[in-house]
């Protein structure tokens, strides 16, 4: 697909440089889980369902788990709620980049964010993040904007707004890009 008519006007898809983009100069985003992620942003988006994406680097996966902004619960290893239990057996250890794109899509649907790690782990899926220990977590724009926000000082996060349009953020505040 290059071209598609959205929210009344032809968009163009040059997928090479979205995914280069998506990168935000990082040579340790490995390619199969950015093109997992990005081929999923577009399933959601033309699914028109919406969603929050965050991307974990290695290099802050201790700050990130340090935070506590995703309830223990809800993190797929070790976590103990019916959520997680569903979505353990669903991808019977898989990485992200491995699951079917239509089972890709139902998890990214479910209410709150995804969350994958750099080898494409998925940390937690379907999270409601604990925006009240972020000193920035204003909800201007919505919480999908406000989880991404959060997210992407971990690597790089996405919102996929119901309306198609999708947000992607990368570590600084001038690394953002819309397109869709």
């Amino acid at each position: 697909m290059l071209y598609a008519k959205r929210r009344g006007e032809w968009r163009s898809f040059a997928h090479k440089s979205v995914l280069k983009k998506m990168a935000f100069n990082s040579k340790s985003f490995k390619q199969e889980v950015r093109s997992a992620i990005y081929q999923s942003m577009l399933d959601v988006s033309f699914a028109r369902c919406g969603a929050c994406i965050g991307y974990v680097q290695d290099s802050e996966r201790r700050n990130f788990e340090k935070t506590k902004i995703v309830k223990t619960t809800d993190l797929l290893i070790g976590g103990i709620s019916r959520k997680t239990e569903v979505i353990r057996k669903a991808i019977s250890g898989r990485k992200f980049h491995n699951l079917d794109r239509r089972l890709r899509q139902e998890i990214l649907g479910i209410d709150g964010a995804t969350i994958i790690s750099r080898d494409g782990e998925i940390l937690a899926a379907g999270t409601i993040l604990n925006l009240a220990q972020e000193e920035n977590s204003s909800a201007i724009g919505g919480a999908r904007r406000a989880a991404a926000v959060c997210l992407r000082k971990y690597g790089m996060s996405t919102k996929i707004s119901a309306d198609g349009e999708i947000t992607v953020f990368g570590k600084r505040e001038d690394e953002e890009f819309s397109f869709a």
